[in-house]
């Protein structure tokens, strides 16, 4: 069983084929770490999230760590 973060972000980007601007959430963190994670969330945390990914071979579980 492997346990790892990822912190996404929700950001406004420009569409490559239409170039409109639309909300997306952005992934800027993966790592084994739950303190960076967590503290990267703290620096924003109005927009970011972590979610905590367990992978058991057979499968993944993902849980939103923070709200």
């Amino acid at each position: 069983m492997k346990v790892y973060y990822e912190v996404y972000e929700n950001a406004r980007v420009k569409h490559p084929i239409t170039g409109r601007i639309v909300d997306v959430n952005k992934q800027i963190l993966k790592t084994k770490s739950r303190k960076k994670a967590l503290d990267l969330y703290a620096k924003n945390e109005n927009t970011r999230w972590v979610e905590e990914i367990t992978d058991y071979g057979s499968g993944e579980t993902t849980e939103i760590i923070t709200h």
